[in-house]
């Protein structure tokens, strides 16, 4: 949903850095002999979204709307398009006609965003970023089918000025549960018992397989992360503050480009015939990444305690 929420904030002209600042940590767990687990399903990178951030900060206030009546959501959709107001509904994929994957063969939790509606031709106007950057048509046919889970709405409102000093605390705090020595236990699980035809086995395409799916989060994460912390850089006004806001998100930059190489070369080597000189080449690299990674994660860190030291 995460793209969703970015292309509402640029149709609302609002800006959307400290929605995701808080997105993820990072925890790898030990395997059990008794109910062994792929090395996938043991990364634990659960996904947060900041709407207090959203809305105190960037003023954009969501409501997300339960609701397994497509009547009553066509009926909120038709209300807040009238007032030029974009809407996300949770669709099945099995009535996504744009999604070549998924239509007509997987029921599966989808999302996508409506913008406008066609009532003498009967269909929406929606935008999914994940499948084309084009406006798509989803008619009224797959949306009573598919619509039956609640749709999100926005509402643009004023914002309040920055608390820096407040947003650094909650952000350190939530990074307390990031378990950084656990990936020392990764990278030796990488090298010892890494499988990636195992891991990536029974899943039709290989994006959804839990290794990747949690290799994506965490870069999406770190970026984000940074990116917020280069936003707060921006807005506050003490140049010490600024100046280690500034490096501290380099920090947390070069973490998510070492998630991100970590996915390439594993995609890489899924998707092209590899000599067995080649994969032991492969995991060694990955391994020595998560090690790097787990350097750089506790260093940054300890700057960001010293910077909440300092602002408190």
């Amino acid at each position: 949903m995460q793209h969703l929420f970015i292309t509402v904030a640029n149709w609302l002209d609002r800006d959307h850095d400290l929605l995701f600042v808080k997105s993820c940590n990072f925890k790898f767990l030990p395997t059990d002999p008794k109910q062994p687990k792929l090395i996938g399903k043991r990364i634990i990178s659960v996904r947060h979204n900041s709407f207090d951030y959203f809305e105190n900060y960037h003023g954009i206030k969501y409501t997300f709307i339960k609701s397994k009546k497509s009547y009553e959501i066509y009926k909120i959709l038709l209300e807040q398009l009238s007032l030029r107001r974009p809407v996300i509904i949770n669709l099945d994929a099995f009535w996504t006609s744009w999604n070549a994957y998924g239509y007509q063969k997987i029921h599966d939790s989808h999302y996508c965003l409506v913008i406008g509606v066609n009532q003498s031709e009967k269909f929406f106007y929606c935008l999914d970023p994940i499948y084309s950057m084009q406006v798509l048509k989803l008619s009224f046919r797959d949306f009573y089918n598919g619509s039956n889970r609640g749709c999100g709405i926005f509402e643009k409102q004023k914002y309040k000025s920055l608390e820096v000093k407040l947003i650094i605390n909650e952000i350190n705090r939530s990074l307390k549960e990031n378990d950084t020595h656990s990936l020392d236990l990764l990278s030796k699980e990488i090298i010892n018992f890494f499988d990636l035809d195992n891991e990536v086995l029974g899943f039709s395409r290989a994006c959804d397989a839990p290794i990747n799916n949690n290799l994506v989060k965490l870069a999406f994460s770190r970026h984000y992360l940074a990116r917020g912390l280069l936003y707060l850089a921006h807005h506050t006004h003490i140049h010490n503050h600024s100046y280690m806001l500034h490096e501290i998100s380099e920090y947390v930059k070069r973490s998510a480009d070492l998630w991100q190489i970590v996915h390439n070369v594993m995609c890489k080597s899924h998707y092209k015939f590899q000599t067995e000189k080649v994969v032991t080449f492969n995991t060694h690299k990955i391994a020595g990444k998560i090690k790097q990674i787990s350097e750089n994660e506790q260093a940054f860190k300890l700057k960001l305690d010293d910077l909440e030291k300092q602002l408190f």
